[in-house]
């Protein structure tokens, strides 16, 4: 399948208290936020990473059409909450 563009839907837990109001808050991001990520195409090779995401839907434009059968999203994240992707988006 032709491949130019890939978005990302994280479960990023919209209901968890994030109020700005109070002075040093200990979230400053949603801790089950995706902070970082890779995608792959089927040969192992890095078509898309990221390293400050900090959304909850990453809409992904490829510099370049690519040819593929698969994607593999690799996520990266440091905190203990549970995180996950909700739904992807080939076009």
């Amino acid at each position: 399948k032709k491949v130019e563009r890939i978005i990302l839907f994280f479960d990023n837990d919209f209901d968890h208290a994030m109020e700005p109001i109070q002075m040093g808050h200990y979230d400053n991001v949603t801790p089950t936020c995706i902070r970082s990520f890779r995608i792959k195409d089927n040969q192992g090779k890095i078509v898309y990473q990221c390293n400050d995401n900090h959304y909850g839907t990453c809409d992904i434009k490829l510099s370049e059409a690519i040819e593929t059968d698969k994607l593999v999203v690799s996520l990266d994240h440091p905190d203990l909450a549970p995180a996950s992707v909700l739904h992807v988006i080939v076009k």
